[in-house]
Order: structure tokens, then sequence, then C-alpha cells
């Protein structure tokens, strides 16, 4: 006969530590009005920062859609493991440093994806009265603030 106690087992536990990085990164655009007109498709974009073990930019698109300034973030290279969690929100700012009155934060919550390569774009938004009140701004100036959080589940 077997071993009844090692078969019986005891009692095991587990548990899931979530790991996170938190960064931010503020594009400043001055000139707008330079850019007004540069055509559907075309960007201007940040430099690359780093948050989480991973590259980032933010691209603007003026003239994205309809006239409609765009925003994103974007993933830049290889996703290195799956299942980590990216929570971003992309702020529009005046010269004042505070959000436009009438432009929303966009906050989204992805997954990488575990083989991308290339740009991924997390969240964005497109918004006309951007457009307007940056060529209304004295000095032709807004920044995009991106506040971003990568997390890592592991179980141990």
């Amino acid at each position: 006969m077997g071993n009844f106690s090692s078969w019986c087992g005891g009692e095991t536990s587990s548990r899931c530590v979530t790991k996170t990085a938190t960064g931010a990164h503020k594009f400043e655009v001055t000139n707008y009005s330079l850019l007004d007109g540069m055509g559907a498709g075309n960007c201007v974009s940040s430099n690359t920062f780093s948050v989480g073990g991973y590259d980032w930019c933010i691209n603007f698109f003026p003239d994205a859609y309809s006239g409609c300034a765009f925003a994103c973030l974007c993933l830049q290279g290889t996703a290195k493991e799956p299942g980590v969690m990216v929570k971003s929100t992309l702020s529009f700012l005046g010269s004042d440093g505070k959000p436009y009155k009438g432009t929303e934060p966009v906050t989204a919550t992805r997954t990488l994806p575990f083989s991308h390569v290339g740009i991924e774009i997390f969240s964005g938004w497109e918004d006309r009265v951007i457009v307007e009140k940056s060529k209304l701004q004295a000095d032709g100036c807004c920044t995009i603030r991106c506040d971003l959080t990568v997390m890592r589940n592991t179980v141990a």
C-alpha cells in the first residue's frame, strides 16, 4: 500500500502579486497654427519615454479626421510578456497647465499583445474644440499629458 499521508496532501496556498510602474509625460506643441493644414494622417510625435520597461510616445495629428485634432498613446517595439495591463490617461492642457474646459481626459485600460511588433495605439481622442482653442491661444501653445501605469501579475 502507498503512503496515505503523501496521497492526501495538506494545505497549500498561492498568491497573486501585482507589480506596477507609473509615469507621466508632457508633450508641448508650440506654434500650433503652423501645424494647421498639414494634412490628415500626418502627425508630430513626442520624444520616446519609458514606463514599466516599455517605450512609448504620444502622436498628435492636428488634421486627423475631418478637421478634428487627434492624439494617441503608442507602444513602440515588442510586448515582452503576455498579460501585461496598461492604464493610460491623455489630457489636453492649455498654457496654464490646466485641462481645457470642454475636453475630458481620456482613460483606457488594455492588455498588451504578446508578440506585437511596431506601434500599437492605446488610447486617443479627437475633438474640434482642441483645434479651435489652440488657434485662440495667444502663444499658440498646448500640452498633451499622458499618465501611464503598467501592471504585471505574477503568481507565487
